[in-house]
């Protein structure tokens, strides 16, 4: 009996979600009273807000913003992984 062949199905594309929790610095400008956020691990990505609770919220977003278009380019993303690292203090 001839075997039969099945047709392959289409392989659905899993996406990857990764987590990642990125260190942001949070300045208050004096002058207009904006609070002015960066990502040390993302070099570019700056946003504000002007209330804190506001520049939280840019700022995740525009790290989101920031890390999809790296993807899309082609360029590599940074994942910061936390080390524990024993210190001797004398």
């Amino acid at each position: 009996m001839p075997r039969t062949i099945k047709p392959k199905a289409k392989r659905k594309r899993r996406i990857k979600k990764v987590l990642a929790k990125y260190t942001v610095l949070i300045e208050r400008d004096e002058e207009t009273g904006q609070y002015c956020v960066s990502v040390p691990a993302l070099p570019g990505c700056f946003t504000y807000g002007d209330t804190f609770e506001e520049a939280i919220a840019n700022a995740k977003e525009c790290i989101q913003g920031f890390v999809i278009t790296l993807q899309d380019l082609g360029e590599p993303v940074s994942i910061p992984i936390e080390v524990a690292v024993p210190i001797r203090w004398e």
